[in-house]
């Protein structure tokens, strides 16, 4: 990757869940053209209830989404009920670093299996 060469990098926002949080984040970074959303999920790694459709939806309207945790320390790994809404797992990083790497990442490839491989090796 030739930073260099890049204009620009694909908007990627980061939403952090909390007890009560709806979807009216989510739907907002997507209507201003996100391509990706960092779910900064409560611990272990689960986003707040009222926003799992929606991080669902956005991936069906083709975002990529990564689930990350809002703890100081913590790991969400690949698990069943992220891979059936196709959300990505955020590995070890915190949601900061996870905003980077997928916007660098991105300008790579947008193949989800690639991409979670990647940020499980990061």
């Amino acid at each position: 990757m030739d930073l260099a060469t890049l204009d620009d990098l694909p908007r990627v926002d980061i939403v952090t869940s909390y007890a009560g949080a709806d979807s009216t984040a989510i739907k907002a970074f997507v209507a201003a053209g996100a391509c990706g959303l960092i779910s900064a999920g409560l611990a272990p790694g689960r986003p707040a209830k009222g926003e799992a459709a929606a991080l669902a939806e956005a991936v069906k309207a083709g975002v990529t989404v990564v689930q990350a945790t809002r703890a100081p320390r913590g790991v969400v790994p690949p698990q069943r009920f992220l891979q059936v809404d196709g959300i990505l797992a955020g590995g070890d990083l915190a949601p900061p670093k996870l905003r980077i790497l997928l916007m660098l990442a991105m300008t790579v490839t947008r193949d989800p299996h690639t991409l979670q491989r990647w940020l499980l090796d990061a």
